[in-house]
C-alpha cells in the first residue's frame, strides 16, 4: 500500500509531464474523497476537487503541498512504468513518450533518483540528436530507451492510484 503522500506525487509528476490531463487529477481527487474518511482528507484535496477553473501550474502546485518534503523514489519509477505501457501499447507515440520523458527530467528537485533522471535526460537528449539526424540512429534509441522503461513495468501493474 502506498502512502497519499506517494500517489500525490505520481499525480504531479504526471501532470508536470504531461503524461495525466488535469482532469485526471481532479477525477482522482474526487474518488479518493467519496472512498475515504472525510475527517482523514487533507484540505488541500477539496480544493483540488474543486479546480477546473484553475490553471494546471496552479493545480500542480496544489499537488506540491500535500507531499512537498516527503518524496521516495516510488512516484518516477511509476510514471516511467506507466510510459513504458503506452509504448509497449502503442497507446502513447514515442514523440510523446519522449516530450514526458524530457519533463520528468527536468523534476530533480522533487527527485531523488538520480540514476533514472540522470538516464531520462541522455535518453531525450539522444533522441532529439537523432530525430534531427544529426548524430545517432532513431531504431536504436528507441530500443534503447524501450530497454530502459521495461525495467519498470512492475510499477505500472501495481494499482496504485487507487
Amino acid at each position: 500500500m502506498y502512502s497519499l503522500k506517494e500517489i500525490v506525487c505520481v499525480y504531479y509528476l504526471g501532470l508536470s509531464s504531461g503524461y495525466f490531463e488535469k482532469e485526471d487529477v481532479i477525477n482522482w481527487a474526487d474518488n479518493y474523497i467519496e472512498n475515504n474518511d472525510v475527517e482523514e482528507i487533507p484540505y488541500k484535496m477539496f480544493e483540488i476537487s474543486l479546480s477546473l477553473s484553475e490553471s494546471t501550474v496552479d493545480l500542480a502546485s496544489m499537488l506540491k503541498e500535500i507531499f512537498i518534503g516527503d518524496f521516495s523514489g516510488k512516484p518516477l519509477m511509476v510514471i516511467l512504468g506507466f510510459c513504458y505501457k503506452d509504448l509497449k501499447d502503442n497507446l502513447k507515440t514515442y514523440d510523446e513518450i519522449f516530450n514526458i520523458i524530457y519533463k520528468l527530467s527536468l523534476q530533480s528537485s522533487y527527485c531523488n533518483n538520480n540514476y533514472e533522471l540522470t538516464k531520462l535526460n541522455y535518453l531525450s537528449q539522444e533522441y532529439y540528436l537523432a530525430k534531427q539526424q544529426i548524430y545517432g540512429n532513431l531504431k536504436e534509441i528507441k530500443d534503447k530507451t524501450l530497454s530502459f522503461l521495461e525495467e519498470y513495468e512492475k510499477y505500472a501493474k501495481v494499482n496504485y492510484l487507487e
